[in-house]
């Protein structure tokens, strides 16, 4: 839907204003086109906070793992 030329890429004219503050954080190199690797390398960079924020608030003893122990500790303290 956002390919309106049908051109295969999404380039910021194909956007309505509101979503063009969006495109321009995911083209990367600004050139105007967003690719297939900065929409990989915008979710990575996404996927890669989540994963240190899940174990940030969950591996309480900071081993790499987290356990059930800790995950049951994090949901007590929520509740607190």
């Amino acid at each position: 839907r956002a390919d309106r030329d049908g051109d295969g890429r999404i380039a910021a004219a194909d956007l309505a204003p509101a979503a063009q503050k969006r495109f321009m954080r995911l083209d990367a190199d600004k050139d105007g086109v967003v690719t297939r690797a900065e929409v990989e390398a915008w979710l990575a960079a996404i996927m890669e906070r989540r994963r240190d924020r899940i174990m940030e608030r969950l591996d309480a003893d900071k081993d790499g793992r987290i356990t059930e122990t800790e995950v049951r500790a994090y949901v007590e303290s929520l509740a607190e």
